[in-house]
């Protein structure tokens, strides 16, 4: 009976020790799972994190790439228009040197007609602009056909003009009125062509003075940039000509 007593003892310790076991390796399994679970779950958090860097670097890169593509585009565009605007500018100086020319060899020549010929030729070259870059019915009558002052209204012309082809922002300031002689007409309107084609682009901000004064016409142009600082305005060259005012006489 003692034997029998012993023995139940025996299995019932090894019993209650192989219990204790399992329960201590299944709390071990437990705590690995969930330390695995806790790596995985780290890993997976890392991973999205990569995985958003990534796509961050990539769209940097992309937005790098855009903004180099749109430099060099910006930079072509803006040399050509340079480049266009000297090949006009040296186009008005050249014109306007020529029609000074023609008007000293009038002059001499004492023959007052050319001048009117030249004006004449102007006003054709803004009745054209008028009808190109203003009227929205170019068969209409053009306003140089019955104008009291054409000097005045083939400026106005080209100041429109400008304003509707670019988006130049030029101001006009009359000074004086009654008609100017054909020989300054057609060299100050000449100037005002030079003047819109340099201020177009360069300049935010632009009043144009014209003064009709009894023996002459002074041009006095005052531009400034987006920052509010001062833009050269070159005029042609002669004796009392300055950067932003001229005079015709």
């Amino acid at each position: 009976m003692i034997v029998v007593v012993i023995t139940c003892v025996v299995v019932i310790v090894a019993l209650v020790v192989a219990n204790l076991r399992l329960r201590t390796r299944g709390d071990e399994l437990a705590a690995l799972a969930r330390a695995t679970a806790d790596e995985r779950d780290s890993a997976r958090s890392d991973a999205s994190a990569c995985a958003d860097e990534a796509a961050t670097v990539r769209r940097e890169r992309d937005d790098a790439l855009d903004r180099g593509n749109r430099s060099r585009r910006d930079a072509a565009e803006v040399a050509n228009r340079l480049s266009a605007e000297t090949a006009v500018r040296e186009a008005r100086e050249s014109e306007l040197d020529a029609t000074r020319r023609a008007l000293e060899v009038a002059r001499a020549a004492g023959v007052g007609g050319l001048a009117d010929v030249l004006w004449d030729l102007s006003l054709r070259q803004a009745e054209a602009t008028w009808r190109l870059s203003i009227a929205v019915d170019p068969s209409a009558p053009s306003p140089l056909a019955a104008c009291i002052d054409p000097f005045r209204t083939a400026v106005e012309i080209e100041i429109d003009a400008a304003r509707e082809e670019s988006g130049a922002v030029i101001e006009l300031t009359w000074i004086g009125d009654g008609a100017t002689a054909s020989e300054h007409s057609v060299v100050a309107l000449a100037i005002v062509r030079d003047v819109i084609n340099q201020v177009g682009t360069a300049a935010a901000s632009t009043t144009l003075t014209i003064a009709c004064l009894d023996d002459a016409v002074e041009l006095t142009v005052d531009s400034v940039d987006d920052d509010g600082e001062p833009v050269e305005v070159a005029m042609p060259h002669q004796p009392d000509a300055k950067p932003g005012w001229a005079r015709i006489c």
